[in-house]
């Protein structure tokens, strides 16, 4: 076993040793067989919330129970930074579920133990989950890399999608320091505040793990969820893109108007018949037909012999008629939003196994007198 290696593993044990929370995984002790170093953990039976996200049929999970799994994480990662640990590895795949539908946080093969005043300098993560300030491969605060982390999960869940995407590592790297991504405008405003305060670019005025367990939308009572109303009328568009943020230390005012998105799109117009649901904008933005063309045409002196064949295309014609007009169903409707905000790649696509880009990626930072940069053996 590679030097480097062996050491990860040994930092991941002598964390795990210290771990007691119901939403960790239990250690049961570590032992060394064949010159390899074996770790026995808790056996957890329900599959990983990756696994749970990717099987909903609605490719996403509803708010309701995503604010369930999500407070078992939220606590969990309170833990943890109470005990000077940073994961610097959260993502959906690392988060299962045990026999009683508790979520436990796994794998802490990236996990650092804090020190006061020392900054992390290890570039180490899932890409699609990095903050932007590991990217940038400065120094930077273990607890806030974990928050930014937290808000891409918190976003997965309930999109079925990644909020930062690109066909080419440099691509999602630009996406991700740019900050800006698109939300689904049948979520509640305080979810929706909550995204913004952990998809924030000054990792300084990101919000902390205490502060997400206080906020609105997990302190709400336990029936929250089953009759959300959406902080946009329906007749909005379906999805909305944040603001580019400025790298203020504060946090957004979710009280302010307009304080947390900006429409992607012009709303729909109403029509005479009532709002036009968002999926059906097609349909009601066509013009209305004018009240003279509603009118019959005078009947004309000679009778004209009927016309068998046109009489018998005619109800087809209307029945195809029809079948163009007929608004989309409600899977139709999902399929469309879920295309709008997660674009034309897959949501949640399965990780190659041997891409550095879609994988786990582990960098030394070096001391600042020496800016050369040593990445550790694959």
């Amino acid at each position: 076993m590679e030097r480097e290696k062996r050491a990860l593993i040994t930092r991941e044990v002598q964390i795990m040793r210290k771990l007691q929370h119901e939403n960790i995984v239990k250690y049961g002790g570590s032992f060394n067989e064949s010159q390899a170093l074996y770790i026995v953990m808790q056996h957890l039976s329900g599959g990983s919330l990756y696994g749970l996200v990717r099987s909903n049929p609605k490719g996403k999970l509803s708010e309701a129970s995503a604010r369930k799994l999500f407070l078992d994480v939220a606590r969990g990662v309170a833990y943890l930074h109470s005990q000077s640990v940073v994961h610097r590895d959260l993502k959906l795949e690392n988060m299962l579920l045990d026999d009683r539908g508790r979520v436990r946080l796994i794998d802490f093969g990236f996990a650092s133990l804090l020190r006061p005043g020392v900054k992390c300098r290890m570039a180490c993560g899932t890409p699609s989950y990095m903050p932007p300030e590991i990217l940038k491969k400065k120094e930077y605060e273990g607890p806030a890399a974990d928050m930014w982390s937290l808000g891409v999960v918190l976003y997965a869940m309930l999109h079925g999608c990644y909020p930062f995407k690109g066909q080419k590592p440099e691509e999602l790297y630009a996406n991700i320091a740019a900050g800006e991504y698109v939300v689904s405008q049948s979520l509640s405003a305080e979810v929706k505040a909550l995204l913004q305060g952990l998809l924030f670019l000054n990792p300084e005025g990101r919000l902390k793990a205490e502060q997400v367990l206080s906020s609105p939308w997990l302190t709400a009572p336990a029936d929250y969820g089953v009759g959300i109303t959406p902080s946009h009328s329906r007749s909005d568009s379906s999805s909305s893109r944040t603001p580019k943020q400025h790298g203020g230390e504060g946090h957004p005012d979710p009280k302010a108007p307009n304080s947390t998105t900006r429409a992607s799109s012009p709303a729909a117009q109403p029509t005479s018949q009532g709002p036009c649901p968002p999926s059906a904008a097609a349909c009601c933005a066509q013009p209305q037909t004018s009240p003279l063309a509603n009118k019959q045409k005078p009947q004309q002196d000679t009778l004209q012999p009927p016309d068998h064949n046109k009489q018998q295309q005619q109800p087809q014609q209307q029945t195809k008629n029809r079948q163009q007009h007929q608004p989309p169903s409600p899977q139709q409707q999902q399929q469309q939003e879920q295309q709008q905000q997660c674009g034309s790649q897959q949501p949640l696509p399965e990780p190659k196994p041997h891409s550095r880009f879609l994988s786990k990626v582990c960098e030394i930072f070096a001391p600042p007198a020496s800016r050369t940069q040593r990445p550790l053996k694959p």
